[in-house]
């Protein structure tokens, strides 16, 4: 649902524009995402791929690189998942608290999280940890995994890189034309009179 349904939609609302010409178009960034499983590795296929879309490369330098360090939403999906699945896997029932507390402490230690791939074992065992879920052998089981996880999370956190900052970049650049277009309109009232 996340990549198929909320990040097109983003594409066709914001920047009017086809999605799966769009994501066609950034590919190269998603394959390296995957391949590389790091935010730094992917970033500069990721420019690549906004200078052939023609976005202005002040706006897409900042929302980029601030995209790969800060946009972790593919991170914080798979520590939720990981969480929930080694806790059923020692039997334990969580509580309301524990069910509000491991999405929190996912995003925001998500969003601390360095660029590189792996990073996330350490934010896993601290959030395993803190909701007394047992640090034993099954954790073996998620390294195990680990580089494939991270790949598809990479892939969830790159298009929503790209589709939230191609739709800012549509509606900034939009709202700069249509000023320009109306200051253009009133010169060439004054110029008339």
């Amino acid at each position: 649902v996340h990549l198929f349904v909320c990040y097109p939609l983003v594409i066709l609302l914001l920047c009017r524009r086809n999605p799966a010409e769009y994501l066609c178009n950034c590919l190269p960034a998603l394959a390296a995402a995957f391949g590389t499983a790091s935010s730094a590795a992917t970033l500069p296929v990721t420019l690549a791929c906004y200078a052939e879309e023609r976005h202005p490369a002040a706006v897409a330098e900042l929302a980029l690189t601030l995209g790969a360090t800060i946009n972790m939403d593919g991170t914080t999906i798979y520590l939720v998942c990981a969480t929930y699945f080694l806790g059923a896997l020692h039997g334990m029932h969580f509580n309301v608290g524990t069910w509000l507390l491991v999405p929190t402490m996912a995003a925001l230690c998500s969003a601390g999280s360095a660029p590189v791939p792996s990073a996330s074992l350490v934010l896993l065992a601290t959030m395993l940890t803190a909701v007394g879920v047992p640090l034993d052998e099954t954790f073996g089981l998620i390294t195990a995994v680990d580089w494939m996880l991270e790949g598809f999370g990479l892939v969830s956190t790159s298009q929503a890189t790209l589709a939230w900052r191609a739709g800012c970049v549509a509606v900034v650049a939009g709202a700069a034309i249509a000023a320009e277009e109306s200051v253009a309109s009133d010169r060439s009232d004054v110029s008339q009179v």
